[in-house]
């Protein structure tokens, strides 16, 4: 392929620049001073420069020249649920798009078959020959041929022009066969678009299976028509109204002749739709007073038709004259423009919606009621002619078939209103559709009060969506429906198939809304959205959109509601193209970097994600972003305390980049590179997307993509982050100048690549599956890159002569990776989720009726006990056994946590006469001794056959919940024995750390990944590597939201929680690494940290340093394996070493002593300390477990207990577990709980 081809043409390029490789990068740097005007051409290329020397713009400067504030209102940290559904984020990767799954073609042309009036038949005896006989709402009998014509033609014209306006219309009045062999030329006329063809029957023969009828010259000598042919010629997508006897008698041979005819191009011989007056083998009604067009008058003249057939029906005797229908009391009731009509069409229309959406499903409903309006009304009307034709024993047929709705309770509340309104012509009428609607409206809402969801109906919503459209004054059915939306209760289907989007558009457009109102439209907007996505290519063209993208800027508005509208118009600006041209504008973009310096962290969040939305297909020039410093303010929140403004800020800054490679790419990647290190995996994937936008800019030819393997230094990630910037330290406080510095350096692109790949290869590591996976993919594409890069450099011919193998189908299959829309329908999932659908004073009443809880929230534990207390502080647990292991002089009582599905339930073990508090800090008054022991429980043995070991036990603090590994998974055990588990290898510790009013379990494996994790949820929260080398880790009860991990390279790192990020590390020079940590309970950011080498230091973490407390104290020749501690005298230390000696010390380094000077030739497994308890807890290798008090004295062995066992002892409760492991390897889990003295 030559050269040329490979190159972009958005840029000029000076093809002689291949052969200067060595200075190739030399150049680049920033366009003049950082004072300078930046125009336009400051980012244009110039003619002698290659794609990759771009000219990049100092960052720094731009703080001052755009105002951007160096520091953020980040005090509202706010974090995505993340779904267990939503965990694997390769899902969202096929674009979203919204496309329409079907689209029903509109009808654009009627023709009309009907016979003529000289073919009319008879009056049957001279009675009948006195009535009236109507057909189009004119007497027949009294009409002359001259009229007819005119008449039927106008009737037609008038009656669907009201439903549609702009059909076209085709006349066939007793037609000829040859007029009928010549419909295919309508088809000809109309070749886009639906042709209904409507034959009414009066004045043929009955139709048959086969035939239909045409005549010559008006004559009554009839001559058969097929109608297959009648089919073939017209060719879908047509529709068909049979208004005649025996009509459905049709519908088999259509569907016959549909599949023998052969495929065509653009042809659907299944598009097709038709209604029938009446059943194979039934007669329209006889009686002379009702229309000879039966099914037109109900479908063009639906009301006349419903209020004649009710009088007939019921006051024929009172209210029919010798010239009813023509002449009526009640034709205020049906006259053109008549306010009582118009209320009734708006009731029927509703009614015959619901009574739609209420019985069929989902599916055919949006298909014949939802895609054309036109086909709608012929649809609803057709189900009032089953309601009319009922008494009458007609069953009117459909096809698609549709069932006999007949029946449906809606027809009674026609019913009263139709006799309602004949029986008011001498009183002042009511409005009978607002009281329909009213009393829908007062039930809807008793339904939500009383939190009934499940009474709801889809005629319930069907009638409140008519009831928002047609009363434009009540607001009620908009909160009514605003409110089912936000209910985790709703029914998502039900809402989306009652819904007329376009209708809700059009109301949201309007310019004098009250915030209120508009808030909760926003609102049930983007519910529909996020349920129905197709819903945004219902907005039409012609509907003016272009002040609605302002509104987000409004300074007038409630934030709660910015944050709607912002929502809002991230979700439509990917389908609608004047809110792209609006979005995209420099003007706007400038308005919304403005909005991002003030903006609180969730405006902030949806203003980042509607600049990555706005421009989901193409990059924006330079010059759009540039001029107004927008990358920088969307830089600036990388260091935001909401981990989901950081992932949409990078998100945002990866639309920046530019298809082919240059500096101002590797720019933008150093915008966002402290990210690599996020505790979020949702920041971390969408780092990747960037990552791998970035890469793929570079094609095969290109001499930046020949590169050694990166190497980078990996004892901390600071001194990573040093390497990248090229800098002895780096410090975030001076991190745009670090970017103009390092952008300035040489082959920064190089440089950039080089960076790129380390860290995409750290990522196939990543603890998060989506990340790795992806991760490994890029690199897959790179190595190919690179193939391709040797194949040129080895066959290159000359300079113009270059052979390319790009793998255009897997660089396609990465470029499509750039729509994933993870972080949006994540965040749109948990705006729904958080049920703002009134504004904040107004949401009182919804707060009631919702049942917000998800998670149990664990019940705090009894923390006021004492040991030398002469009552027995809680009730006693069950024992199933009291007489074995009782001894004379001490005891322990265990208990087991039952299994919901046990019948032998034990008190669970938080279950207390009544709750004290007392303070965390508990200090018994002094060791007393234990008096005796009793037996154990098993845990019912439910784990007997499904555990392969236990490895390591946690209690949480607050309750009685315990959690513990095996070799691959980590369970949790509530207070109600309700266990969850969750797949983890490797566990080598577990914490608890406080989250409001849950509890989330922090997981360490060996292969330094950390992962957090809230019962009973089958995914992690958050899962990050916390160290390049193997970790130690440790919470603080001074911070409950902060975690430390310290590793063997002497880097401690402090981690929140909260807001998934790194806060800071620290380097502990020492000439050991770093084997046990702990934080001191007493003093905020001291930790106590035991080395390889047998030194224990007692260290303060500052800002940018640490402070040595006091000497160190060392016991050399061993490795301090563990370190506990005890609130007992001040607060006590205990130090496990690796030879087995236990050494305890308070908060000073002194009062040092040796526990188990006697036992020190036993290899201990784990040995844990009560923290006001004095109890201290040891597991031997080789021996069964033991406890002794505080001074090493043994108080009891538990022999039945197996040797090398791991335990733990709860931090305030006299509680301890063990986890055994039998011959089999399979586990056991034992509770064991003091028991005092009476």
């Amino acid at each position: 392929m030559d050269r040329q081809m490979s190159m972009h043409k958005s840029s000029a390029v000076n093809f002689t620049s291949f052969s200067a490789i060595d200075d190739e990068y030399s150049s680049s740097g920033s366009y003049g001073d950082p004072e300078d005007d930046f125009g336009t051409e400051n980012f244009a290329f110039s003619p002698g420069r290659t794609e990759s020397q771009e000219f990049t713009v100092d960052l720094a400067p731009m703080f001052n020249q755009h105002s951007i504030p160096e520091h953020l209102d980040d005090n509202e940290t706010f974090t995505l649920d993340i779904g267990d559904h939503e965990y694997s984020f390769e899902q969202f990767n096929c674009p979203t798009t919204p496309t329409i799954p079907f689209r029903v073609e509109p009808i654009e042309c009627v023709v009309i078959n009907v016979a003529h009036l000289e073919q009319f038949p008879k009056p049957a005896s001279k009675y009948s020959a006195k009535l009236p006989s109507i057909f189009a709402w004119f007497d027949s009998q009294t009409a002359f041929p001259s009229e007819y014509i005119p008449a039927v033609q106008q009737y037609f014209k008038t009656t669907y022009n009201r439903i549609r306006a702009h059909l076209r219309f085709f006349f066939s009045i007793a037609p000829s066969n040859e007029r009928m062999n010549n419909l295919a030329s309508i088809r000809r006329e109309v070749p886009a678009g639906r042709i209904l063809f409507h034959y009414i029957g009066h004045g043929f023969p009955t139709i048959t299976e086969k035939n239909l009828w045409s005549s010559e010259k008006r004559s009554t000598d009839f001559n058969a028509f097929d109608l297959s042919q009648l089919f073939s010629r017209l060719k879908p997508p047509t529709w068909f109204i049979f208004d005649c006897s025996n009509a459905a008698a049709i519908i088999p041979t259509f569907i016959e002749t549909a599949k023998k005819q052969p495929n065509m191009n653009g042809v659907d011989w299944n598009d097709w739709f038709c209604i029938c007056a009446t059943d194979a083998g039934e007669t329209l009604p006889s009686d002379p007073r009702i229309p000879r067009d039966f099914l037109t008058s109900c479908v063009l003249s639906s009301v006349k038709m419903a209020i004649v057939c009710h009088i007939l029906q019921h006051y024929r005797v009172t209210l029919v004259s010798h010239t009813f229908p023509l002449e009526s009391p009640c034709q205020h009731l049906w006259a053109e423009r008549s306010p009582e009509s118009s209320r009734l069409s708006l009731a029927l229309g509703a009614i015959t919606d619901a009574i739609a959406a209420d019985s069929l499903s989902p599916e055919l409903y949006h298909k014949i009621f939802r895609c054309d309006r036109l086909s709608a009304v012929l649809f609803r009307h057709f189900l009032l002619a089953q309601f009319l034709l009922r008494p009458y024993k007609v069953h009117p047929k459909a096809y698609p078939e549709l069932p006999d709705l007949s029946m449906h309770k809606l027809w009674h509340q026609w019913s009263v209103m139709i006799d309602t309104a004949i029986c008011s012509v001498k009183v002042p009428r009511p409005l009978y559709a607002s009281d329909l609607f009213a009393r829908l409206a007062t039930s809807f809402d008793q339904i939500l009060r009383n939190n009934q969801l499940h009474l709801v109906r889809p005629y319930h919503l069907t009638i409140l969506f008519h009831m928002l459209f047609t009363e434009s004054t009540n607001d009620k059915p908009l909160f009514l429906l605003a409110e089912y939306a936000a209910n985790p209760k709703s029914d998502p289907p039900m809402l989306t198939s009652a819904t007329v989007f376009h209708c809700l558009i059009q109301k949201v457009m309007q310019k004098d809304l009250k915030f209120p109102v508009f808030h909760s439209l926003c609102y049930l907007i983007l519910a529909l959205l996020y349920h129905h996505p197709t819903f945004a290519t219902e907005i039409r063209k012609e509907l003016d959109v272009t002040h609605f993208p302002g509104l987000i800027f409004s300074d007038d508005m409630p934030e709660e509601t910015k944050i709607v509208v912002v929502a809002l118009l991230a979700n439509l600006v990917v389908t609608n193209e004047t809110f792209q041209q609006i979005c995209t504008s420099v003007e706007f973009l400038t308005n919304v970097r403005k909005a991002l310096a003030t903006a609180k962290s969730r405006r902030a969040f949806w203003l980042l994600l509607l600049i990555r939305r706005s421009f989901h297909l193409f990059s924006p020039e330079p010059c759009d972003f540039i001029g107004n410093g927008l990358h920088v303010q969307c830089a600036s929140y990388i260091f935001h305390k909401a981990s989901s403004c950081r992932a949409a800020a990078v998100s945002a800054i990866t639309c920046f980049l530019r298809p082919f490679e240059c500096d101002v790419n590797g720019q933008l990647l150093f915008m966002v590179l402290p990210t690599a290190f996020d505790a979020s995996y949702l920041v971390r994937f969408h780092l990747l997307l960037l990552l791998k936008k970035f890469v793929v800019s570079f094609d095969c030819c290109s001499e930046s993509i020949n590169v050694k393997t990166p190497n980078f230094p990996t004892d901390s990630f600071s001194s990573m982050m040093a390497a990248f910037y090229r800098r002895t330290t780096f410090k975030k406080e001076n991190f745009f100048t670090e970017i103009d510095d390092v952008v300035h350096t040489s082959n920064f692109i190089v440089h950039a690549y080089s960076v790129a790949l380390f860290v995409i290869e750290l990522f196939t590591s990543d603890p998060h599956t989506s990340v790795s996976t992806l991760a490994k993919k890029i690199l897959v594409f790179v190595e190919k890159q690179k193939a391709a890069y040797m194949a040129n450099i080895k066959n290159r011919r000359s300079i113009n002569h270059v052979i390319v193998d790009d793998d255009d189908n897997e660089q396609n299959a990465l470029t499509s990776l750039d729509q994933n829309e993870s972080l949006h329908q994540i965040a749109l999932r948990n705006l729904i989720k958080e049920q703002q659908w009134k504004l904040c004073e107004e949401n009182a009443r919804m707060q009631e009726r919702m049942d917000m809880t998800v998670y149990s929230t664990p019940q705090k534990a009894n923390t006021s006990m004492n040991l030398s207390s002469q009552q027995t502080p809680n009730t006693p647990y069950t024992s199933t056994n009291n007489s074995s292991y009782n001894t004379p002089n001490s005891g322990l009582s265990n208990t087991s946590y039952m299994s919901p599905n046990s019948s032998n339930v034990s008190t669970p073990l938080n279950k207390q006469p009544k709750e004290e508090k007392e303070p965390k800090n508990v200090k018994p008054a002094s060791p007393v001794p234990i008096k005796h022991i009793s037996d154990k429980f098993q845990m019912n043995q439910i784990y007997s056959q499904q555990i392969n070991g236990i490895t390591k036990i946690a209690f949480h603090n607050e309750s009685t919940g315990i959690a513990f590994a095996t070799k691959n998974s980590i369970y949790y055990i509530d207070v109600h024995g309700v266990t969850s588990s969750i797949t983890c290898n490797d566990i080598t510790d577990i914490k608890f750390v406080r989250w409001d009013e849950d509890l989330r379990v922090i997981l360490v494996n060996k292969h330094c990944d950390v992962f957090v994790w809230q019962p009973p949820r089958k995914y992690f929260s958050s899962s990050f590597r916390c160290s390049m080398n193997e970790p130690i880790i440790a919470v603080s009860e001074n911070e409950p939201y902060a975690i430390y991990t310290a590793d063997k390279k002497n880097t401690i790192s402090k981690w929140d929680i909260r807001s998934f990020s790194m806060v800071n590390d620290w380097n502990a020079d020492s000439q050991s690494g770093m084997t046990a940590l702990v934080m001191s309970p007493c003093q905020p950011g001291v930790c106590i940290i035991g080395y390889a080498n047998g030194v224990i230091r007692h260290i303060k973490l500052e800002q940018d340093h640490v402070i040595c407390l006091d000497d160190s104290l060392a016991f050399k020749g061993s490795s301090v394996t563990q370190i506990t501690y005890s609130k007992i005298d001040n607060d006590t230390y205990y130090a496990l070493y690796e030879d087995g000696k236990i050494v305890s010390w308070n908060h000073q380094l002194d009062n040092i002593h040796i526990l188990n000077e006697e036992y020190t030739s036993e290899q201990l497994h784990v040995f844990d300390s009560h923290q006001i308890y004095p109890i201290l807890l040891f597991s031997p290798s080789q021996s069964h477990p033991y406890i002794t008090d505080t001074d090493g004295k043994r108080l009891y062995t538990f022999d039945s207990i197996d040797c090398g066992t791991c335990c733990a002892a709860h931090q305030i409760l006299p509680i301890f577990a063990f986890g055994t492991t039998n011959k089999n390897g399979d586990g056991e889990l034992v509770v064991y709980k003091l028991v005092q003295d009476p």
